[in-house]
């Protein structure tokens, strides 16, 4: 996605490996967290202070809570490519498999779930390639659900 938006790559991949490991911490406040660990480990390897600050940028603005904050094109990239990893069928496995091991769910509430998560996720995108590839994932995924309704 960064290459595609001609941006610094470096910003968005590193961006991208520290952007949830608050997780380990807290997953409801895990953005918080990321970004206090990230800053500790940008500071241990002496990144300088504009690149450091670009990066914590990013994660800040990865999800939903901060979306609307993303003010370079880097964190746009770093937030949409967070959404898409849960789009198109790899999110639907991905869903599925969380329906079923963890929330003991039914196969047809975990689609029903998947279908309404994806749609909203799929609209929120900032970056014109992001939309670009959503528009493919969607129509993949029309083409997926009518085959399961069919089988």
């Amino acid at each position: 996605l960064a290459k595609k938006e001609n941006v610094n790559a470096r910003i968005c991949e590193a961006a991208a490996w520290l952007h949830d490991v608050g997780y380990s911490i807290d997953p409801k406040a895990h953005t918080t967290h990321s970004e206090k660990i990230a800053t500790k480990l940008l500071k241990s390897i002496s990144l300088d202070r504009e690149t450091s600050e670009a990066i914590i940028h990013c994660i800040h603005c990865h999800h939903s809570d901060h979306e609307n904050e993303a003010k370079t094109i880097e964190a746009k990239c770093v937030h949409d490519a967070d959404r898409l990893q849960v789009l198109g069928i790899h999110g639907f496995l991905r869903f599925f498999w969380q329906g079923v091991a963890i929330k003991k769910l039914k196969p047809d509430e975990i689609i029903k779930q998947t279908k309404k998560i994806q749609t909203k996720l799929s609209k929120g995108l900032k970056t014109k390639s992001a939309k670009l590839i959503v528009k493919r994932l969607d129509k993949d995924m029309k083409t997926f659900y009518k085959n399961l309704a069919a089988w």
